[in-house]
């Protein structure tokens, strides 16, 4: 009988992991962001075909693991990351993730593990204070007058899908109950459905609206890249105009692109006329922040909503996944996924839900383990002060920018997240006319090059509907001098891209995963539905012949 890897082994081999851990994190800085050559499926040619028959020794699978997996690895706590969002690893949160492994149980109900349920209720309460959220967010077991109450949710996209299904749940039952043919089927009402969300929503919202098989409006934001409760009333009766039945609308706490901040007390008080919308906040990013009192401006409104939901992951320093959504009736919200004879008056009244309810997952893990280390270890305090050194320290980089008059900040500069676009000078771009598009060229080849120095990672996105290069600043011992001495590299990379007289292709972008868009020719766009979402990551780029280099810097002219 082949020998298997016991408890006992794992005294010794988990020594050498956590030492391992503590040395990736301590030498980050050492390695590359990510190797840039990198092409797909490079992995595929290092590993074997197939599993081995054998057990092999842990030290030599590690080896392998460091030598061939990890140099695939973008490394996401690297000082020098700057794109997506600074992914947290606070090592209370690790702890949490290694006891949750090991105990291993698996949290449907109660009855299947009782602490894991009730402690995922309580860290829900302690972040829904900390937030500021409505007393009806808290569960029952600390406001007696709450029906709703909260659970933690893989990411956002699956909080936005859980939201977005309750609310169609009852809305098809409220259409259902006006009808008079009692026996037709929920289907029958689905091509009425409408949900609203802006253009600069995340493209989880277009996923959920096509997987739940309703009509998506995606809203025009304003020039700060902000849904207005003017556009989406306006939205909502043109729809109604049309016979449709609007049921859900998003507004966003910081949107992945720019970090804009809807008006959620405008927003809610238009879907306050509508009894039919369910109005749900998308807080992933930003809604952290409103654990800082000077920041909680930005949730006004916030008893308006029928939910929300907020990702420590993202701007709190846990590890992935986390991602915590409320709901202000628990029992509508519930309707929507109990299959089987279950009390839910019963569940509301103990204050005890089965988390297998809260949503399509069956098993849940116990993550609430790693929010509890966390705010255990890290405290209110101190969370507060990360939050306010992201804010200063993105304050800090708009002003480099600013400083420089190649560069234009292209966004509100809220929570580390600033967007920025290299316009150089009239001369320099016209010489790049013979592609479409000259500024966006521009800084497409900027952005290639900055990430193909392995100092930097960077991405794309669009703010006031012009491309733009994002930078995000949120690693916990984020910095003044850090971003300083990234700026130093962008400055630098752009003065070689202006003054570079070798043609650049728009096949020579098109073709690098890293600094990734996707390209649409005129007539392709023009032929696509309209309602399109970006998704902070991949922004379209409508490549067209005419001639635009004589108006391209019009809007360029001032910072934001």
């Amino acid at each position: 009988m082949s020998k298997v890897p016991t408890y006992e082994d794992f005294c010794v081999d988990g020594k050498k992991v956590v030492d391992y851990i503590c040395d990736y994190v301590k030498d980050i800085a050492k390695r590359d962001v990510i190797d840039y050559s990198l092409k797909p499926n490079f992995l595929h040619s290092r590993l074997a075909k197939e599993m081995p028959v054998k057990g092999e020794k842990f030290d030599k699978i590690m080896t392998d693991f460091n030598r061939k997996i990890m140099p695939g690895v973008l490394n996401w706590m690297h000082p020098n990351f700057y794109a997506y969002f600074g992914a947290g690893n606070a090592y209370p949160s690790v702890i949490g993730e290694m006891l949750s492994s090991a105990i291993s149980s698996v949290g449907f109900s109660w009855a299947s593990c009782p602490s894991l349920t009730e402690l995922e209720q309580i860290v829900l309460d302690w972040f829904a204070k900390a937030l500021d959220l409505p007393p009806f967010y808290l569960s029952k077991t600390r406001n007696l007058s709450s029906i709703g109450g909260g659970a933690i949710q893989n990411s956002a996209s699956d909080s936005i899908f859980a939201a977005m299904a309750a609310a169609r749940h009852r809305a098809i039952k409220t259409l259902q109950d006006q009808d008079s043919d009692r026996d037709a089927p929920p289907s029958k009402y689905l091509p009425k459905l409408v949900c609203f969300a802006s253009l600069n929503a995340h493209s989880s919202v277009e996923k959920a609206a096509k997987i739940l098989m309703v009509k998506l409006y995606a809203v025009e934001p304003n020039q700060e890249d902000s849904m207005t409760a003017v556009a989406l009333e306006k939205a909502i009766k043109e729809t109604r105009d049309k016979g449709l039945v609007p049921f859900f609308v998003l507004s966003t706490a910081g949107t992945t692109g720019q970090s804009a901040f809807d008006d959620i007390e405008k927003i809610g008080n238009v879907c306050k006329k509508y009894p039919s919308i369910w109005f749900h906040v998308d807080g992933a990013y930003g809604g952290n922040s409103f654990i800082v009192p000077e920041m909680r401006h930005l949730k006004r409104g916030m008893a308006l909503t029928d939910s929300f939901n907020v990702n420590p992951n993202k701007l709190l320093l846990t590890a992935f996944d986390c991602s915590c959504l409320w709901v202000k009736d628990m029992k509508t919200f519930l309707e929507a996924y109990i299959v089987g004879s279950v009390d839910i008056e019963d569940q509301i009244s103990t204050g005890i839900v089965d988390l297998h309810n809260f949503g399509v997952p069956w098993s849940r893990r116990f993550r609430a383990l790693k929010l509890y280390f966390m705010f255990r270890m890290y405290g209110l305090k101190a969370l507060q002060d990360y939050i306010r050194r992201v804010i200063k320290v993105g304050e800090h980089f708009a002003q480099l920018v600013k400083a420089d008059t190649r560069f234009r900040v292209k966004n509100k500069p809220i929570l580390g997240l600033v967007c920025f676009r290299l316009v150089g000078k009239s001369d320099e771009t016209r010489r790049m006319a013979a592609l479409p598009s000259p500024v966006d060229r521009l800084n497409e080849i900027l952005l290639k090059k900055l990430n193909e120095t392995n100092s930097i990672h960077l991405i794309p996105s669009h703010a006031q509907g012009k491309y733009v290069i994002r930078f995000v600043a949120n690693q916990e011992n984020c910095s003044e001098e850090q971003v300083e001495k990234a700026w130093r590299l962008i400055q630098e990379t752009a003065t070689k891209v202006l003054s570079s007289s070798s043609p650049h292709s728009s096949s020579m972008i098109m073709n690098d995963p890293f600094s990734k868009t996707r390209y649409l020719t005129s007539e392709q766009h023009e032929s696509s539905p309209r309602r399109m979402l970006w998704d902070g990551a991949s922004p379209v780029t409508i490549i067209t012949d005419k001639d635009d280099d004589e108006d391209e810097d019009e809007d360029d002219d001032d910072d934001f």
